[in-house]
């Protein structure tokens, strides 16, 4: 409490003016918190209705991809089942070629053992024919080469004495220029 002197008259303890100030103070600041409860609530139930609209919206989005997720899987559970049933098929197929080979297996026994060696004894006769036909080639290479360095070697020979014979030529003709 502020007291305040008021000069001759002695001391009031409480002025009019300040009671009436603390007052008005008092119903500003409750009607401030009023405004400011009403603004808060008006916010927060603002940012809930804005929650409550994502929330359907995003429920909506999950429910159609959900959807598209649903479909896809079931056209994969399609396509296995399509190509299960053709595996079985092949499966059934190979299973009675196989059985009609062994049939055919059993009915000569020995005939397996007989291609393995005659193919066997094909490739080794190739493979020998291979080998010779490689050596003979090797020869008949060496042998073409030979040929060729001696023919190129009786050219230049040739050209030689055709160059040497030119000369020749030339100087008797000088000679003969001169002796007359």
């Amino acid at each position: 409490m502020k007291v305040k002197d008021t000069g001759r008259h002695g001391r009031q303890r409480h002025d009019d003016t300040e009671d009436a100030e603390r007052g008005r103070n008092k119903e500003k600041s409750r009607a401030s918190s009023t405004r400011t409860g009403l603004s808060f609530h008006g916010k927060t139930e603002g940012l809930f209705s804005k929650a409550r609209e994502n929330a359907v919206i995003l429920t909506k989005d999950i429910d159609v991809y959900a959807d598209q997720i649903h479909a896809t899987i079931e056209k994969l559970f399609d396509l296995h089942s399509a190509s299960q049933k053709n595996i079985d098929e092949l499966m059934t197929h190979f299973k009675l070629l196989n059985e009609s080979f062994e049939s055919q297996l059993s009915i000569y026994p020995h005939f397996s053992e007989d291609v393995v060696s005659r193919r066997i004894a094909q490739s080794d006769a190739a493979y020998y024919t291979l080998q010779a036909q490689s050596a003979e080639n090797r020869k008949s290479r060496m042998k073409l080469m030979k040929n060729t360095k001696d023919r190129m070697d009786e050219s230049k020979e040739r050209q030689s004495l055709a160059v040497d014979a030119s000369a020749l030529i030339k100087h008797y003709k000088s000679l003969l220029i001169v002796s007359k």
